[in-house]
């Protein structure tokens, strides 16, 4: 989760309200996607194509890291 380190913090994101429908694995993919997805560096930033990949992808079956 870069600058938002440790998982405990990551979570202080979810709303209580998804608590208990979204795996915290889960909620916690979808954020580090969206952190990829606004970085300072637009030339880091994943391409759309690979957001979705992520988005759908096993989260085993891929890196969480720009392409």
């Amino acid at each position: 989760l870069g600058n938002y380190g440790t998982k405990k913090k990551g979570l202080e994101f979810m709303d209580p309200v998804l608590k208990s429908s979204c795996p915290q694995n889960e909620f916690l993919r979808y954020l580090h996607v969206g952190l990829l997805c606004v970085q300072e560096d637009a030339s880091i930033r994943p391409t759309m194509s690979f957001v979705a990949l992520m988005l759908k992808s096993d989260e085993s079956t891929i890196s969480l890291s720009t392409p």
